[in-house]
C-alpha cells in the first residue's frame, strides 16, 4: 500500500529542493547545492521507505527544477554507495571522472 504523500517543494538563490511527505513524516528529500553552473543534489530516504522509488520520485521532481534555472544537474558520491551508484545510473547519470579526496578533520 502506498501512502498518501505530499509533496512540499524550496526554491531559493542557493538551492531547490523537495520533499516527500506522509502524514508530516518524512519520506525522503532531495536537495542541491547551487555552484556557477551547476546544482549537486543530496538525497536522504527514511529506511522505511527505502527501495520503494521514492528518491528517483523525488529527483525526477528536482531535475526540472534545476533545468528551468539554466542550472546542469550533478551526481557525486563514494564508489561504495552502491545505492547512490544505481540511482544515478538509473536515471541517465554518466560517471566522467574519478578523483580522490582528501578530508581534514579538527578534533576538540
Amino acid at each position: 500500500m502506498q501512502p498518501d504523500i505530499k509533496v512540499v517543494t524550496q526554491n531559493t538563490k542557493d538551492s531547490s529542493g523537495i520533499k516527500l511527505l506522509s502524514h508530516n513524516e518524512l519520506i525522503t528529500k532531495c536537495d542541491t547545492f547551487i555552484g556557477l553552473t551547476e546544482a549537486e543534489r543530496v538525497i536522504e530516504t527514511n529506511k522505511k521507505y527505502q527501495r520503494q522509488g521514492f528518491a528517483g520520485i523525488a529527483l525526477c521532481k528536482v531535475i526540472p527544477m534545476l533545468l528551468e534555472r539554466n542550472l546542469l544537474p550533478a551526481w557525486s558520491c563514494w564508489d561504495f554507495h552502491t545505492a547512490s551508484v544505481r540511482l544515478a545510473e538509473k536515471y541517465c547519470f554518466k560517471e566522467t571522472t574519478r578523483i580522490n579526496i582528501y578530508l581534514w578533520y579538527v578534533y576538540i
